[in-house]
């Protein structure tokens, strides 16, 4: 079976891999969360999560039944991968909305998208979380982390290298913030 060497990857297909229900894992995830500040913001995320969360069906589909088998199979697991980052964000990396209330308002104006679409029980444990990180964030911790650090958690980084050895074959990952763009390449 042949093997795909990514040398760029743009940010809608980043953010449609980690939201795919079957290519995404959790590593994916947090390693994405640990480095997306490199080449996007927060906004700019949300703003791509609303448009991933809000996927209409493929044109081609005409029948209602299809439209709702695609919603079941599909559409559904997608939303609950979004919900998911969310969560993670939220929940591990709440040090961008520390001082940020704008930041604030757009996760809640998501979770009021999320509950007009169907999807309430996705808004309800985000704004139990959101509820939870508000009270503890009175503190006003802000441990936000540019570029390398060497204060940087062990567990984060091997997140990363587990992200990067995947499926047993090494590759270079290098989020730049000035070519806002991903690449890749083996190592050899």
């Amino acid at each position: 079976m042949e093997e795909k060497n990514i040398k760029y990857v743009t940010i809608d297909k980043i953010i449609e891999y980690i939201t795919d229900p079957n290519k995404s894992d959790n590593d994916s995830i947090n390693t994405f969360m640990l480095c997306y500040r490199s080449f996007i913001t927060s906004f700019d995320l949300i703003k791509k999560l609303k448009i991933r969360y809000l996927t209409p069906y493929p044109i081609e589909i005409k029948e209602i039944e299809k439209q709702l088998e695609w919603i079941k199979i599909e559409l559904i697991p997608i939303r609950l991968k979004i919900t998911q980052i969310l969560k993670v964000w939220l929940e591990h990396h709440f040090y961008d909305f520390n001082e940020n209330e704008n930041l604030i308002k757009e996760i809640e104006i998501f979770i009021e998208l999320m509950n007009k679409t169907h999807g309430k029980v996705f808004g309800n444990s985000l704004e139990t979380t959101l509820i939870k990180k508000k009270k503890k964030s009175k503190l006003k911790i802000s441990t936000f982390i540019k570029g390398y650090n060497e204060n940087i958690p062990t567990k984060e980084w091997n997140s990363i290298f587990d992200w990067v050895y995947y499926r047993n074959r090494p590759y270079c990952i290098c989020f730049g913030p000035r070519e806002r763009r991903a690449f890749s390449r083996p190592l050899d």
